[in-house]
Parts: structure tokens; sequence; C-alpha cells
């Protein structure tokens, strides 16, 4: 008669449950108090988020930036706005240094602006001015200067506050005026601002 391997005699499985995916798994449950079902099931979410946010391929001269999603209203809070994983060329060698050679830094700085944003809204998000002057190591106030300078020239900017026209956005103190004026409470005021 024949014997009949056991596959578990040699405590294969034993093994196979420890990697490093089981392990976050026992943590997640342990941690929140799940079970093990719930417990890999968000590690398979957190695991797709992961990919669709980190899973991003740079050349030289690129970077990855979290943007807020083009669809969010002006509003919104940041913690609460849906957000996108662009690519973002910073430096494009040939034109950088042809803006900085003909026209200095000041030009440079709007040669940028315009190809930061314009990217960003192609990818399906936008900018604020705080996330420009951050990636051009320069201050908010600096950056929206340089933007209504753009804008006056004729140049289509789309940021964050601002979207889809030549103008700038409301400020939610403008916001927050007009529903007062029109009635609202303050408690109703706090709801549709997020203030």
């Amino acid at each position: 008669m024949e014997k009949v391997k056991d596959s578990d005699s040699c405590g294969l499985k034993r093994f196979e449950s420890k990697n490093a995916k089981n392990a976050i798994i026992q943590k997640l449950a342990t941690d929140f108090n799940l079970t093990s079902i719930i417990a890999e099931a968000f590690y398979k979410q957190v695991a797709i988020y992961f990919d669709e946010n980190s899973n991003i391929t740079l050349s030289s001269g690129e970077v990855s930036y979290e943007a807020v999603c083009s669809t969010e209203p002006a509003g919104k809070h940041i913690k609460l706005a849906r957000k996108i994983t662009v690519r973002l060329r910073l430096m494009d060698i040939n034109s950088d240094f042809e803006a900085l050679a003909n026209f200095g830094l000041a030009d440079l700085r709007r040669h940028r602006i315009e190809r930061l944003t314009r990217q960003t809204y192609d990818q399906g998000a936008l900018l604020s001015y705080e996330d420009l002057a951050l990636l051009l190591t320069t201050s908010p106030a600096t950056v929206k200067r340089y933007i209504s300078s753009l804008r006056k020239q004729g140049k289509f900017i789309v940021t964050r506050g601002a979207k889809l026209d030549n103008g700038p956005g409301l400020s939610h103190k403008s916001i927050i005026l007009d529903l007062y004026f029109k009635g609202y409470s303050f408690t109703d005021i706090a709801l549709k601002t997020n203030h």
C-alpha cells in the first residue's frame, strides 16, 4: 500500500503563513480588534490604495506630488478633499535654462508655474498657491504675484480656489459673509464652509 504524503506533515503551511502580509493582517486584527477576515479585507484595500498612489515611475527632473482632485469644491477642507498623485516635471533643463538665460529667475519661476499648473490640471488635479510655493521654494505671496502677472498676459492658469477662470477665487471670508447676509445661522455657515 502506497503512503499518501500530507503537504502539512513538514509544517509547510506554517512556514507559508510566516510572511509580511500575514504579519500585517495579524497586527491589524490585534490593534483594531478585528476578525482575521475583516483585517485581511482592510489589508487588500490598503494594498490597492498603495499601488494606486505610490507606483509612479519618475524620470529625471520629475517629482510625485499629492494634489487635490479638480472636482473637489474650493471651500472643502484639505483633509477631507480627495487627492490624486500626479507626476510633475519640476525641471525641464532645455526650456528652464532658456527662460533663465533670456529673462532671469523671475521668468523661470513664471515658466515653471505655468508648466506645473498645466500638468496638474491635465492629470485631473489642482495645485494651491501653497503647493506651488513649496515646489518652487518660495512664498505663497510670491506665487500669487507671479500668477497675477501671468493672467494679465492672457495665460490660462488654473489653481485650487480659482478654478476654470482667469480671476481669483472667492475667499472663505467672502463666502462666509455672503451666507451671513443671506440670513444663515452661525451653525449652518460653519457646516457649509467647514470652518
